[in-house]
Parts: C-alpha cells; structure tokens; sequence
C-alpha cells in the first residue's frame, strides 16, 4: 500500500521560509532523503528528527504530530 503524502508538513516546511527539502535539510541537520521519506509518508521520524523539524518549522510537538 502506498503512503500518503504529507503536503501539510511540505507546506509548513515552505512557510518557514525554505524554498526546498534540501534548504530545509541544511537548516536542522538532518539528511534531505531522510526529510524527503517523511513527506512522502515513507518514514515516521525518530525523537531527533522530530524535534529538528518541530523546531526548524517553528512549531509544537503536538503540532508536528497534526501534520504526520
């Protein structure tokens, strides 16, 4: 089955002022593949990841957690 696609969590990631994945990647030390798998519904992030997107995005935890 495929996943669905978290266009929510790519539009927050855009609204934070990021023009790419890979900008956004640069930003909290993440690898862009590993962001790239969590908006396509692939992968659910580890506690690190997380927290780096949470607050690379500038938002909550409970938030985040809306938008996977």
């Amino acid at each position: 089955m495929k996943p669905i696609y978290r266009y929510k969590l790519r539009g927050e990631i855009h609204s934070s002022g990021c023009r790419s994945l890979s900008e956004f990647a640069g930003r909290i030390g993440v690898d862009v593949s590993v962001i790239s798998r969590i908006c396509t519904g692939w992968v659910i992030p580890n506690e690190v990841e997380h927290q780096r997107i949470a607050d690379g995005i500038g938002i909550t935890i409970q938030k985040l957690d809306e938008l996977l």
